[in-house]
Order: C-alpha cells, then sequence, then structure tokens
C-alpha cells in the first residue's frame, strides 16, 4: 500500500511543479496534482496515523519548498522558455513600400470603400475617399497613414 500512496504523492508532485512552470494558467493539472497530494496525505494519516501523517505533511511542505527555490536558483527551467523574438511587421508601413501620395494606380477588386488596388508592383489595401469603385477603375493616392493608403478616382 505504501508504493500506491508514494506513486499519488510522487504523481502530485510532478503535475504541480508541471502547473507552475510547464502549463501557464490554473489547469486541470494543477488541480490534479493538488488531488493527488491531499489524497496521499489523507490516506497516509488514515492508515498509519497522525504522527505519520504530520510528518509526511511537513516532508512534503519542506521537499516543495526546497525544489522549487532550487529550480529558481539554478535557472533550470530557462531550458523551456521560449527566447526568439519576432523583429518584423506582419504588414510594413505604406511609405516603406515606396507610395506616396500622388501615385496613381488601378483598383484591382471593388472598392467598397475598401479593396484591393496595385501601384506599379507594390499592392496594397487601400480605402477609397469617393464612397464605392469598380475593379480597373484608375485610382490616386491622397493620403497615407502608417498602413492605410486613402485614394480617390484619377
Amino acid at each position: 500500500m505504501w508504493a500506491v500512496l508514494l506513486f499519488a504523492i510522487l504523481l502530485g508532485l510532478v503535475l504541480l511543479f508541471a502547473e507552475l512552470f510547464v502549463v501557464p494558467g490554473v489547469t486541470f493539472v494543477g488541480v490534479a496534482g493538488l488531488v493527488f497530494l491531499a489524497v496521499g496525505v489523507w490516506q497516509i494519516y488514515e492508515l498509519y496515523g497522525n504522527m505519520a501523517g504530520h510528518l509526511s505533511l511537513l516532508l512534503l511542505t519542506v521537499l516543495s519548498a526546497w525544489v522549487v527555490w532550487k529550480a529558481m536558483r539554478t535557472q533550470f527551467w530557462k531550458a523551456f522558455e521560449l527566447h526568439d523574438q519576432i523583429e518584423g511587421k506582419a504588414t510594413p508601413d505604406a511609405i516603406s513600400l515606396g507610395l506616396e501620395i500622388g501615385m496613381v494606380g488601378k483598383a484591382l477588386s471593388r472598392l467598397r470603400p475598401m479593396g484591393k488596388a496595385r501601384f506599379g508592383q507594390v499592392e496594397m489595401e487601400v480605402e477609397s475617399l469617393d464612397g464605392w469603385l469598380d475593379a480597373g477603375v484608375n485610382i490616386q493616392i491622397t493620403a497615407l497613414e502608417g498602413q492605410k493608403v486613402y485614394v480617390k478616382t484619377n
């Protein structure tokens, strides 16, 4: 019986530490870990008496605190962290693509009032200041604000 209790307590510890360092937030892993620990200690109280229960609870508390302290001090968990950073932007701004106010292009799709347009080799989502426009209409850039391109008919 002691092997089952030891297994339950060790599984509870593993799940609890996985919750603390690997799985973000409060999830089933942490709850299951606490349940395994509680059942293990409760069964020690039931089967072996108060003295064994108190000793197991004290030992479990000290062991848990020591493992957390040791893991934090040695930075063992740094191996599980993501260290890469994304440097690029999802969509570059219009000026970095070479677009300028006054450039003439063609609507690739209907502009209702937003749609796709081409200016030279650059395809970009644009917004029409003249309302809805059909595809194939010649348009001119009137304003640039970061990723937004405002156009009117040419």
